[in-house]
C-alpha cells in the first residue's frame, strides 16, 4: 500500500551522555513507583494477602516446571483436573523471570517484586527507543513520553493485578513490528525481515500465554489501527488520484514469520480452548457490570498528585451506582486529556497526504473508536458488539482494564504532537506542558500491601508433607486470622484457598483447593459455612475417588495428617 521504509526517523547514534540523562531520570521514576517497597526494605511488595499470593504461587509453577518438578500446563490447584494453567492468566513471562531470580536465591516474595521493576525497566526504555528510533523524537520528549506511560497514574491502583503490569511488553512490540514493517517494504535485508517478524511473533506467543487482558487489548487495537490506515489511505489514494505503490517483498518474508507466529500461539491455544470448553466464558451481563462510563474516564482519582483534591470534591457528587473506586478507577488526568483533543484538531485540520499523516490519523481515530466502544451509557454499550464477533474478547470480565492499555497509544499520540507542532512554534510552552503531563501521573496512591516477612514466616512453619502425600487440601485457617468473619466473602473463598496454592507450589504437591478467574464447576471450597466445610471436602474427594494419599494440612497448627474420609481435626474457633 505504501512503503513505510520512506518514513523520517532519527537515525543519529544514542550518545553515552543521553544514556546516562535517560537513566537517572528512570531511577528518579522507579524510585518513586517504589517507595513503599524502599522505604520498609523492601519488606512491603505489590500485591496484597489475596491476588498477591495467587500471583506468586503462578511464577513458582514456573519455577517448578524449570525443576523439572512440574508438567508446564498443570499448576498445582484444583487438583486432579488436568490443564489447569488455563483457569487464570500463565504468567509465563513473569514465571521465566522469576526463575532467574528464584535459581540466584533469592526468595519467591522478592523474585515476584524484581519481575514487577524488570517490566517497568522494559516498557520505560522501549517507550524511550520508540520515541527515538520510530517517531524521530528529540531526547527531551522521549523521556517525557518514556515518563508518562511508565508512572500511568490509572495503572498505580491497579498494580496490585501484576498481570496488568505487562502493558509495558506494548512499546517493545511495536518497535520490533515497525522494524519488521521496515525491512519487509524496503526490501534492503531478507533476514533481518524475517528475524523482527518472527520476534513478534514469539512475543506475542509468549504475552498470550503470560497475560491475556494486555496481550488481547493489544491486538485489538493494532487490528482496529490497521482498519483505518487501509481505509485512510485508499481514499487519499483515490482522492489524489495516486496509484498504490507495490512493496517489494519476498514471499519467506511472510511465511516463515507467520509460521513462526503460529507455532508460539499453539502453548496458549492448547491451554486456554480447552479450559473454556470445561469452564466456559463470561457472561455479558457480568461483563457489562465491569464497563466504565464516561465519568470513570475523567477521573483520575482523589490521590493524583495535582487534581486528586479536585477529583475528590467533583466527584463525591455521584451517587454509589457510578462504582467510582475499585476496578473502576481507570481515569485519565485532564492535561493529557486536553492535549489530545487539541492534536485531533491540528491533525485533521492540516492533513497532508503523507505516509506519517495516515498513520498519526490512523493513531488517533483508533483511540476515539476504542473509547466509544468502551464507554457504557446507562445499561448500553458498543462493547457488546465486540463481545459478540471478535474472538477472544468473551474470555475478558473487566472492559474498565482496556483504559490502562489505551495510556500507550494516548500517550505516543500527545508527545508526537509537541515534537512535530507545538515544539517548534511554542518551545516554552512544550516544556510547561511536558512537566504538567508528567506531574499529573504521579499518583500517590499505593497497592502495596503484601508482608513479605509474614509470608516467609508463614512458610517456614510448614512442616514438609510425608511422603505419602500424593495431593492435600487443607482445614482451618491461620492461627493469627480469625475463623469469625462470616460476612467477609472475600475472606471466605480467598484466604484458606489461597494458601494451600502456595502450598502447592512450594512442595509440588498438588492440591483439590484454589480460587481463579474461572473456577471448575464442582468447585465447592467457601470456608463458610465452616461447619460443612469438610463435608463438601469429602464430597469432591469421593467424586473424583483421590482419597488414596490424600492428605489434610491443617492452617491452624502448621501440621500434616492423612485424610480417611473423616475429618481428623475439630474445626478451631478463636
Amino acid at each position: 500500500m505504501f512503503n513505510i521504509a520512506s518514513t523520517k526517523i532519527d537515525k543519529s547514534k544514542i550518545s553515552l551522555k543521553e544514556i546516562i540523562v535517560v537513566s537517572v531520570i528512570y531511577l528518579c521514576v522507579i524510585s518513586f513507583i517504589l517507595r513503599v517497597q524502599l522505604e520498609t526494605g523492601f519488606n512491603i511488595l505489590t500485591g496484597d494477602r489475596y491476588d498477591g499470593l495467587i500471583e506468586n504461587s503462578l511464577l513458582e509453577h514456573w519455577y517448578n516446571v524449570f525443576r523439572g518438578k512440574s508438567p508446564w500446563n498443570i499448576v498445582g490447584y484444583f487438583s486432579p483436573y488436568p490443564n489447569t494453567l488455563g483457569y487464570n492468566d500463565g504468567y509465563f513471562l513473569y514465571g521465566l523471570i522469576a526463575s532467574f531470580f528464584r535459581f540466584s536465591g533469592t526468595d519467591i516474595f522478592l523474585s515476584a517484586e524484581l519481575v514487577n521493576i524488570v517490566l517497568r525497566t522494559i516498557g520505560y526504555y522501549s517507550f524511550y527507543a520508540l520515541c527515538r528510533r520510530c517517531i524521530g523524537l528529540k531526547p527531551f520528549l522521549a523521556i517525557t513520553g518514556a515518563s508518562i506511560f511508565t508512572l500511568n497514574n490509572n495503572l498505580v491502583l491497579q498494580s496490585g493485578h501484576a498481570q496488568l503490569l505487562s502493558v509495558a511488553l506494548s512499546p517493545l512490540l511495536t518497535l520490533l513490528l515497525y522494524r519488521y514493517m521496515l525491512f519487509l517494504t524496503s526490501g534492503n535485508s531478507r533476514k533481518k525481515a524475517i528475524l523482527y517478524g518472527s520476534a513478534s511473533g514469539i512475543l506475542l506467543g509468549s504475552w498470550l500465554l503470560s497475560t491475556f487482558y494486555m496481550a488481547w487489548f493489544f491486538i485489538f487495537f493494532t487490528m482496529i489501527l490497521t482498519i483505518f490506515i487501509v481505509l485512510i489511505s485508499y481514499w487519499e489514494k483515490r482522492r489524489h488520484n495516486e496509484s498504490f505503490i507495490r512493496p517489494s517483498f519476498n514471499v519467506y518474508e511472510i511465511i516463515i514469520p507467520a509460521i513462526v507466529t503460529l507455532l508460539s500461539f499453539l502453548p496458549f491455544l492448547i491451554v486456554y480452548l480447552q479450559s473454556a470448553k470445561k469452564v466456559g466464558v463470561h457472561h455479558f451481563g457480568e461483563v457489562l457490570s465491569y464497563t466504565p462510563r464516561l465519568t470513570n474516564l475523567l477521573n483520575p482519582g482523589d490521590t493524583n498528585f495535582l487534581f486528586g483534591k479536585l477529583s475528590q470534591h467533583y466527584f463525591s457528587i455521584f451517587p454509589p451506582n457510578f462504582q467510582l473506586g475499585g476496578e473502576f478507577m481507570v481515569g485519565f488526568p485532564p492535561v493529557i486529556l486536553i492535549v489530545s483533543l487539541v492534536s485531533l484538531i491540528y491533525f485533521f485540520k492540516n492533513s497532508a497526504f503523507t505516509i506519517e499523516s495516515v498513520l498519526i490519523r490512523s493513531l488517533l481515530l483508533a483511540v476515539i473508536l476504542s473509547l466509544l466502544l468502551m464507554i457504557k451509557f446507562g445499561n448500553h454499550t458498543l462493547w457488546k458488539l465486540v463481545w459478540e464477533l471478535v474472538p477472544g474478547a468473551k474470555g475478558m470480565r473487566v472492559t474498565a482494564r482496556y483504559a490502562l492499555f489505551l495510556n500507550f497509544p494516548i500517550t505516543v499520540l500527545v508527545v508526537y504532537f509537541l515534537g512535530k507542532v507545538a515544539r517548534y512554534k511554542y518551545k516554552g510552552l512544550t516544556i510547561i506542558l511536558a512537566c504538567l503531563l508528567i506531574m499529573e501521573q504521579i499518583n500517590l496512591g499505593r497497592s502495596q500491601w503484601l508482608n513479605r516477612q509474614e509470608q516467609l514466616n508463614f512458610i517456614k512453619q510448614a512442616e514438609e508433607p510425608p511422603p505419602s502425600c500424593r495431593s492435600f487440601f487443607v482445614s482451618g485457617q491461620r492461627l493469627d486470622e480469625s475463623l469469625n468473619k462470616k460476612d467477609d466473602a472475600t475472606y471466605n473463598v480467598y484466604a484458606h484457598n489461597v494458601d494451600a496454592m502456595l502450598l502447592s507450589e512450594i512442595f509440588a504437591l498438588r492440591t483439590i483447593n484454589g480460587f481463579s478467574t474461572f473456577n471448575p464447576s464442582d468447585w465447592d471450597f467457601g470456608f463458610q459455612p465452616h461447619e460443612t466445610y469438610i463435608s463438601r471436602v469429602d464430597n469432591y474427594i469421593n467424586k473424583h475417588h483421590i482419597q488414596t494419599g490424600l492428605c489434610e494440612y491443617d492452617l491452624y497448627t502448621s501440621r500434616w495428617h492423612t485424610h480417611t474420609g473423616i475429618s481428623t481435626l475439630p474445626l478451631k474457633v478463636q
